[in-house]
């Protein structure tokens, strides 16, 4: 079903007044009539027990990022209470000043509860009100949370408050998941939201639109008024910040080798990556070592491998490092890599020039043999013969 006949379904439907309450939902509506350009508001309370995918609220720890610091460039953890889950629909995905933010889904804890509010814009006349009461919820929480939020619902938000003639409030910070999530699954077909629900959270949306149909329920909604068009967006929006919460507890797990998640091989090498990046070496040797013992995959080990033993050779652990170099170019694997990195050790840390020579000549045939599937052919091989013209006058 394409999305005009989805909007005929609904806009065929009976209409709903803004403040009927909606049992199944199990929401509070709060309505302000009588106060003509204020905006919808919606709530919804999440206690301890409710479950996302495979986990419990329960299970956040009071201090989320603290064990992912280092993905989030962050020196600590966050106290969870401190952060506002925020997520916006607006009505273009284009961007620029004619996009207008309708929708802000806010979501914070307040002790054990969770608590979700979505700031709706029926109408133009309500986005001033919308927005006074974002800026309000930033200025009690200013570390909003959000996934690709400083590329869209930031500078959108931004956008709105200068035309509206307000100030943005001041941020003490801004975690946008969308990174450490690419950092830690770049392995996955993608990591939109939706994707990163189904691979990591383990939970279906079910019946659910896609971001893309937002704007044409919106327009849809404007020109009859029918709440039911609206219904499909919230809910959406209240899928979208319920995963930021899950995917902060995620991120924790996932970076704590000896926790109970289930890791898998690419998740222990992307980990290995970003500790070797923070300088984390023995951590980052744990990791690689733990992804290697998973792999089935002979290209994949190979790129571990490559990585596993740069950490040994830094560490000076050249034993194991040489052990992963002889093997991979008895197997025929990582190319020129390890006959390059055996005639560096042998020539400058065992200072044998000759069996470094002889390395790198047996480099020189494995070359030729190759040299048709080698783009760089010639470059590789001048670098080659003046790595061997060098050691054949030190010999």
């Amino acid at each position: 079903m394409d999305i005009k006949d989805k909007l005929h379904q609904l806009s065929g439907g009976e209409k709903k007044n803004h403040g009927e309450s909606d049992g199944a939902e199990g929401r509070k509506k709060y309505t302000r009539e009588e106060e003509p350009g204020r905006h919808h508001i919606e709530r919804k309370k999440y206690g301890p027990s409710h479950r996302h995918g495979r986990c419990r609220l329960e299970e956040l720890p009071g201090k989320l990022y603290d064990s992912s610091s280092f993905l989030m460039k962050r020196e600590e953890g966050l106290e969870r209470e401190k952060l506002l889950f925020l997520d916006t629909e607006t009505t273009g995905l284009a961007g620029g000043t004619g996009t207008c933010v309708f929708l802000v889904g806010l979501g914070y804890f307040r002790g054990e509860e969770f608590i979700l509010e979505q700031h709706l814009m029926r109408d133009f006349e309500e986005e001033l009100s919308l927005l006074e009461s974002v800026r309000d919820h930033l200025q009690e929480r200013p570390l909003p949370v959000t996934f690709n939020g400083k590329t869209f619902d930031i500078p959108h938000l931004k956008s709105r408050f200068v035309l509206q003639r307000l100030s943005f409030p001041e941020l003490e910070n801004h975690i946008d998941l969308l990174h450490p999530c690419r950092r830690m699954w770049k392995h996955l077909s993608s990591c939109s939201l939706n994707n990163l629900e189904r691979e990591i959270l383990s939970f279906s949306r079910g019946k659910d639109i896609d971001g893309s149909e937002v704007p044409h329920y919106f327009r849809a909604y404007l020109q009859n008024k029918n709440w039911q068009l609206l219904e499909p967006i919230l809910r959406h929006n209240r899928h979208d910040i319920i995963s930021l919460v899950f995917l902060s507890l995620h991120l924790d797990r996932v970076v704590r080798p000896d926790c109970c998640y289930d890791h898998s091989a690419h998740e222990y090498f992307n980990l290995g990556r970003q500790l070797e990046k923070a300088d984390r070496r023995a951590q980052s040797i744990e990791c690689y070592e733990r992804a290697l013992a998973e792999t089935e995959s002979s290209r994949f080990r190979t790129e571990i491998e490559i990585k596993l033993s740069w950490q040994y050779k830094r560490e000076d652990n050249y034993e194991e490092a040489v052990k992963i170099w002889q093997q991979m170019k008895d197997q025929g694997r990582g190319g020129l890599f390890p006959y390059i990195e055996l005639a560096k050790f042998y020539e400058h840390v065992q200072k044998n020039c000759s069996r470094a020579l002889k390395i790198c000549e047996k480099a020189r045939e494995y070359l030729r043999r190759k040299r048709a599937i080698i783009s760089n052919w010639k470059d590789r091989r001048e670098r080659l013969d003046h790595r061997i013209d060098r050691l054949q006058d030190r010999v």
